[in-house]
């Protein structure tokens, strides 16, 4: 439902595992021979390598993270980083970037496909959150098409609504384009929109359900 020059929103509520699902796609799409640029925000470049070598490998984050590696352990990790070399993906620390950064490093190293963790994140000269956010996905939406490049931005999604059922137990209302937060101009611009949340409310371990809220094609 996407192709280079497309902008692509990924959704989900904090903690709900957009990071992972989109290291995933890219990973995927750079062994596929794809020039993948990914803009972290949030997190170091070294805890999102940490995240793909145990993608690769195999291995639990956590025994990556405590430094609790066995010697099968590290001979896993030693092919991941071997498979991930032949990759052309780039980890990019862009804490403190602004859309125009993002895009003019994206045009110099040449990438097809660009993710951006996340959108919320992206500074600017704009004071209240909505213009920002409004201005930043307006910049990306005229870059993608323009240089062919895949924009693919992870958003926060406002708070769920929550309904009580009988037992007491809690749902969650399912998240629609409008729950993209501080900005409807992304619902705006991207061309498809992907919603991602935990199938159980405030239980991070549970199953997620995934869909597909918007696609131009």
């Amino acid at each position: 439902c996407a192709q280079l020059g497309d902008m692509i929103l990924l959704g989900g509520y904090p903690s709900a595992g957009k990071t992972l699902l989109s290291l995933q796609f890219a990973l995927l799409q750079a062994q596929r021979g794809y020039k993948i640029g990914y803009y972290s925000l949030e997190t170091t470049d070294v805890k999102v390598t940490d995240r793909i070598m145990s993608h690769l490998s195999g291995v639990p984050l956590g025994k990556i993270k405590d430094r609790a590696l066995s010697d099968m352990d590290y001979q896993a990790l030693a092919t991941a980083a071997a498979a991930f070399s032949t990759m052309f993906f780039e980890v990019v620390e862009a804490a403190g970037w602004t859309a125009d950064d993002i895009t003019a490093h994206a045009i110099s190293r040449g990438y097809q496909i660009i993710y951006i963790d996340y959108l919320q994140l992206v500074a600017g000269p704009e004071v209240r959150p909505y213009e920002r956010v409004s201005a930043t996905s307006r910049k990306l939406k005229v870059f993608a098409p323009r240089h062919r490049v895949a924009v693919v931005a992870l958003a926060q999604l406002t708070r769920p609504d929550k309904v009580a059922r009988k037992d007491g137990t809690q749902v969650l209302i399912p998240p629609t384009m409008q729950s993209f937060k501080e900005s409807g101009q992304m619902e705006q611009d991207a061309d498809a929109a992907f919603l991602l949340w935990e199938s159980i409310p405030d239980d991070y371990r549970s199953p997620r359900k995934f869909k597909l809220g918007k696609n131009k094609e």
